[in-house]
């Protein structure tokens, strides 16, 4: 009995030396591979936090210029609106004369004859 006994914890030795590093290595593997997951969800959610604080600036960016255009036609339409009377305070009347020569000018008659014309004559030649 005590050959099946030492055979028996041969063989559990055996398969411990073999299988015992393959189970080891696989276990380390797996925390590997685990560490790697974590930091690639972590990556990923930080990359998904950077752009919806892009998404943020540009929408609060949109909405920054949608509020100076809106005040910026306000205050067009306003100076639409004021235009004349602007224009009214900045008016100003100068009075100013000018001295212009006398010229003479001699008008000419003249008449002017026509000639009539020649009454033309053809003739055949035979």
């Amino acid at each position: 009995m005590k050959k099946y006994i030492l055979r028996t914890f041969l063989l559990l030795f055996v398969l411990g030396a073999f299988f015992g590093p393959f189970a080891a290595i696989m276990a380390i593997e797996n925390t590997k591979r685990e560490a790697e997951k974590l930091a690639t969800s972590r990556e990923a959610s930080g990359t998904a936090e950077a752009r919806y604080q892009y998404y943020q600036e540009i929408n609060q960016n949109k909405s920054d210029l949608k509020k100076a255009m809106e005040d910026a036609k306000t205050e067009y339409e306003q100076l639409l609106k004021n235009q004349p009377a602007l224009i009214d305070q900045k008016k100003t009347t100068t009075t100013q004369t000018t001295v212009k020569p006398v010229t003479t000018q001699k008008v000419v008659q003249q008449k002017v004859t026509t000639a009539k014309p020649k009454a033309s004559t053809k003739t055949k030649s035979s």
